[in-house]
């Protein structure tokens, strides 16, 4: 900031002061920074436009981590209508609103992000969030099967909205073909609850315990990810500094 003040118009400062918010998580400095940089032509549109959402993302995420619903509500208000429409800050909205007990604004939202692009998370989503109508909402959903009959997250939303109508038939029957094209924790979760809620809890137990060994693996599985992605990258730099 000092720097700025001695050199306002050197272009070098705001591009630090850009990494400096980036790094802070500065997310209203970091958009009220953004206009001046795109007036002057200091990053490629693409970048700005791409710094915008991680702002806003930024924004949700924080009064998700606060709790706070007003201030959740608020930073979705301030979001321009077209960057509303992106995928990842409806996600971000939805996962952030879903910590609150209302939810029905979202399920128009996916809703229309689903019915213009295919997106497996923002199905996902879909069956967390209810709508004001579950009938129609499990009907909309049971409309996609035309085009992905096998794709096992859309499975898992169709049990999930079977589950909340009261069709308990119907929701096994998806939710174990869900776990039969690709077993995941949250299916054998809700298959495990669905069991519970029909009185067979020694079946919900065995569903609760499939469910729990897949997640443990799958963490160990992503941590050992995590250990060689660290393992090369010090491979990369224990090589870069050999070479200097």
């Amino acid at each position: 900031m000092h720097l700025r003040e001695q050199q306002p118009n050197q272009k070098q400062v705001k591009l630090m002061l850009l990494k400096t918010y980036t790094d802070l998580r500065a997310w209203r400095d970091l958009l009220s920074l953004l206009p001046e940089l795109d007036r002057k032509k200091l990053l490629p549109k693409e970048t700005i436009i791409a710094t915008k959402l991680k702002s806003y993302a930024g924004l949700l995420s924080e009064a998700g981590e606060h709790a706070n619903k007003k201030e959740l509500e608020l930073v979705w208000s301030e979001i321009p209508r077209k960057y509303r429409r992106e995928l990842h800050i409806l996600e971000v909205y939805t996962r952030e609103k879903l910590k609150f007990a209302d939810t029905a604004d979202c399920e128009p939202l996916l809703k229309y992000a689903i019915k213009h692009e295919w997106d497996t998370e923002i199905v996902r989503l879909y069956g967390l969030v209810q709508g004001e109508d579950p009938v129609k909402q499990l009907s909309f959903v049971e409309s996609l099967q035309s085009g992905h009959a096998r794709d096992p997250v859309l499975l898992l939303t169709l049990g999930r909205l079977a589950m909340r109508n009261s069709l308990w038939g119907k929701a096994s029957a998806y939710l174990k073909e869900s776990i039969q094209i690709n077993p995941m924790p949250e299916s054998y979760r809700e298959l495990a609850i669905l069991l519970e809620k029909q009185g067979d809890y020694s079946a919900a137990s065995s569903y609760y315990q499939q469910g729990l060994t897949l997640a443990t693996s799958v963490m160990k599985h992503d941590e050992v990810k995590m250990l060689e992605q660290v393992e090369q990258q010090e491979a990369v730099t224990s090589g870069a500094r050999q070479i200097v």
